[in-house]
């Protein structure tokens, strides 16, 4: 059965091997943590070094303050949410924390139990929980779903909000799909081999477990299920 998008294999691979080589002799949460950052930077110097060297026939239209794309659902892996909640309890401020906890568990509350089809009607009224004034409170920590996100035309995000439904562009670049959810894989799976919990998780649920517990991570990456779902 194929894939969409169509992952790159090697690339997969590569990331898994990264994974496993790194963490098979020292299983400590500084050294997954470090993988992890490592593998999103990755994902952003491979859409860099393309788009520098294949002209694109339509540019990007995304700007920063521009948060229409923040209101659609996002899954991230237990990784990515551990990174995030590492990021998120050791540098915001107390206040900010706790007032990003109390706006989590809301958006969680609210998503709690609802089908993808669900989810979907709640995603014009329920932004992403990270969203503070139009912008990331984590970006440069943002999971790789929120890195293959672009749009092409700004006024048809604009007008999908303002109808009350968030859906992607009819056009979009393919290769950023493809770099950011193969790396996606290959956390999984370089995971996986570790015996981690790998189970893609809607955002909002897996960052509620996260900073409601700041330790979380340690018992993640000692093999442990710590996240409700997945």
């Amino acid at each position: 059965m194929s894939s969409w998008p169509p992952l790159d294999e090697d690339l997969v691979k590569k990331i898994q091997g990264m994974v496993v080589e790194a963490l098979s002799a020292e299983r400590s949460l500084p050294l997954a943590l470090e993988v992890i950052r490592l593998a999103l930077r990755w994902a952003d110097q491979l859409i860099e070094a393309f788009e520098a060297l294949n002209p694109l026939p339509r540019p990007i239209v995304c700007q920063a303050g521009c948060s229409y794309c923040c209101h659609h659902t996002v899954e991230a892996t237990p990784p990515e949410i551990v990174l995030l909640g590492q990021v998120l309890n050791q540098f915001l401020a107390p206040r900010k924390l706790e007032a990003l906890r109390g706006k989590v568990l809301l958006v969680a509350a609210c998503k709690a139990g609802k089908s993808r089809e669900e989810l979907a009607a709640l995603q014009p009224k329920k932004p992403c929980p990270l969203l503070s004034d139009h912008r990331c409170l984590a970006y440069p920590w943002r999971p790789l779903m929120c890195r293959a996100m672009h749009s092409l035309d700004r006024e048809s995000c604009r007008a999908s909000l303002t109808a009350d439904q968030v859906t992607g562009g009819d056009e979009f670049h393919l290769h950023r799909y493809i770099f950011t959810f193969s790396i996606v894989a290959g956390l999984r799976q370089g995971f996986q081999v570790l015996g981690c919990q790998t189970g893609v998780l809607e955002l909002s649920q897996g960052l509620r477990e996260i900073l409601l517990n700041p330790h979380l991570g340690e018992l993640w990456l000692r093999g442990e299920r710590v996240f409700g779902a997945g």
